[in-house]
This record gives structure tokens, C-alpha cells and sequence, in this order.
């Protein structure tokens, strides 16, 4: 009998941004309107598609089999006890791709929507040997997956700060504040007020904007200056309104954060986005901000008019999926 694996949404990442890498908040939720699960091809063993996810999947395996082989791996390191909460089951996982095993996914690539994130999650959901129930909201379990998922993930990304494998795994939105994740809900939003998605129609490479982020900021002191001591803070300050529900405040925090994004954060801004991004500014209808590293994918938007909003991309010929939060 063919096992039937559990299914996993993609996320957004609506803040934290490059900030986290210097200790802001963070906050993640799971995108709905996309998601993947391993599955075995019927008829379709040629299609493209499965084959392409077969390779990378082969290729995850080589590197999960690397990582368990020097000293029972990084992995092992972040488990408590005896208990092997992180390691994967190499042989079994090994089996299943033999069988043709793959990542059957309607989530977008390299377009900040979490793909590899929910493919982490599946693997990890599948054949981790003991693994953290993904309904565990205690702190310490938390903390364990998102160690996990940290190595995991960077096998696609260089590197990876693991909370959106834990927020494709779980399935709730994620809350990080220093060290810990918690889960939370945000509060319902006025009728008007919508959070959409911009695509630029191109995709995006996390791992060079992530190393040409880094390589500023270990050489521009006034960058770093304006990332730690500005940029954080608004950050911060957007997830505090956006929890607590103070609306009437959030929109103004925003567009301090889009002005900022938009000097500092221009390799990350393609042409197709800048204009409108420049625009949602100017007329104040819409703010655009990054959503994940940049470069390419979705650019989160967000907009206390969304008919007006909606008709100004469509006018350009640019279509913007609405979020329900």
C-alpha cells in the first residue's frame, strides 16, 4: 500500500527580512493558496516536473546523507537526550526515492513563497526517526525544529534561520523575538485593510542577495548603522501593531519601512516593482515592501483600498492575490 503523506502549505515571511540576521522580530505565515507533498508518480514517471523534483530531491539526500555521516552530523548536535530528534531515516528515505518518490508542488520557486521551506517540513514529517509533533507549542520543542530545520534548509539557501520550515510544519503563523518562537494569531483586520502579493514576473536567488547583505554590512559602517539602529526597530514596531491590532498606526509604520527598504534595499528591487513600489508611495493607496530577500518572486503589499489598488497593477497589466490573513 502507498503511504499518503501529509500535505504543506508555503509561507510568507510579512517581516523580518534581512533584519533578522541582526536580531530583529520576526513574523511568518503559512500562504494557503500553495502547497506540496511527496507523492509517488502513476503514469506521469517523464513528466518534467517530477523528474526535475526527483534530482532535487537526490540532491538533498546526498547533502542529509553527508551532514549524518561527519560525527552523527550537525543535526545530532541540537537534540536533547538521547533522544534523536533530528536525525533522518537515511535508509528508509533511500528506499522511497528508489520507488520514485517526489515533491508533487503547486508552490512557486525562488519566488519567497516557501518552497523549500514546506519540502523541508515533508521530509523531516516523513521520515525523521523521532521526530517533534508538529502541534507541539512548547518553547523547547520550538527551538529544537527551528535548530533543525536551520540545517536542513541550507542545504538550498547557503543559509537559513529555520523559521519557515517551523511555520510550513506547523502550519501557524510564527512569532520570533530573540532566540524564542512562539505561535500567535494576528487580529482580525478592518474589512478594508488587505495585505496582497505583487509578482514581478521573474524569479529571485536568496543566497547572493543574503552574501551581498552580509558583505555590506561588514564593510559599510553607515548601512549597518541605518539596519541596526533604524530598520530594526521599524521592524519590530510593524509586528507589535500588526499583533496588538493597532491599525490605525500600522499603516503609517509601514510606509516609514517602505521609504527605508526603497534607499537602502535597491539591488532587491527589480524594475517591474520599483515603479509601482515608487507610486504606492506617492499616492499613498498601497504600500509595497520586500517579502523574503528580494531580487525577483512576490513583493508584499499591503492597502487600505483594494479596488484602487487592484486597478492601479491592472492598468499596467499586473495582477495582485489578495491574503486572508
Amino acid at each position: 500500500m502507498t503511504e499518503v503523506y501529509r500535505t504543506f502549505h508555503g509561507k510568507i515571511l510579512l517581516f523580518g527580512e534581512y533584519t533578522i540576521i541582526t536580531g530583529s522580530k520576526a513574523l511568518v505565515i503559512p500562504l494557503k493558496q500553495f502547497s506540496g507533498r511527496l507523492a509517488y508518480p502513476v503514469s506521469e514517471i517523464n513528466n518534467p516536473d517530477i523528474m526535475t523534483s526527483r534530482r532535487s530531491l537526490n540532491a538533498f539526500f546526498e547533502y542529509l546523507s553527508n551532514m549524518q555521516e561527519s560525527s552523527r552530523t550537525d543535526l545530532e548536535k541540537v537534540t536533547r537526550g538521547d533522544e534523536d530528534r533530528g536525525l533522518i531515516d537515511l535508509e528508509r528515505l533511500g528506499e522511497e526515492l528508489e520507488r520514485g518518490l517526489f515533491f508533487r508542488s503547486s508552490i512557486p520557486q525562488e519566488y519567497g513563497a516557501g518552497s523549500s521551506a514546506a519540502l523541508v517540513a515533508a521530509i523531516y514529517d516523513a521520515f525523521a526517526s523521532n521526530k517533534i509533533n508538529y502541534n507541539s507549542e512548547r518553547t523547547e520543542d520550538m527551538l529544537m525544529l527551528r535548530q533543525i530545520f536551520s540545517k536542513m534548509e541550507s542545504h538550498f539557501h547557503g543559509t537559513s534561520s529555520g523559521i519557515d520550515p517551523v511555520c510550513c510544519y506547523t502550519g501557524k503563523t510564527i512569532f520570533q523575538d530573540g532566540v524564542t518562537l512562539y505561535t500567535t494569531e494576528i487580529q482580525h483586520l478592518p474589512e478594508s485593510c488587505k495585505f496582497f502579493l505583487a509578482d514581478s514576473g521573474e524569479k529571485g536567488e536568496t543566497e547572493p542577495h543574503v552574501e551581498g547583505f552580509n558583505k555590506r554590512l561588514s564593510t559599510d559602517l553607515a548601512f549597518t548603522h541605518v539596519i541596526e539602529d533604524e530598520m530594526t526597530d521599524m521592524v519590530n514596531h510593524c509586528i507589535h501593531l500588526l499583533i496588538t491590532g493597532s491599525m490605525s498606526y500600522f499603516a503609517e509604520a509601514l510606509l516609514k519601512l517602505s521609504r527605508l527598504q526603497l534607499e537602502h534595499f535597491d539591488p532587491m528591487i527589480p524594475d517591474p516593482i520599483r515603479q509601482f513600489w515608487i507610486e504606492g508611495l506617492q499616492k499613498e493607496i498601497f504600500t509595497l515592501k520586500l517579502c523574503g530577500s528580494g531580487g525577483g518572486g512576490f513583493f508584499l503589499g499591503y492597502t487600505d483600498d483594494p479596488e484602487a489598488t487592484s486597478m492601479t497593477f491592472k492598468q499596467a497589466g499586473k495582477k495582485i492575490s489578495m491574503l486572508d490573513l
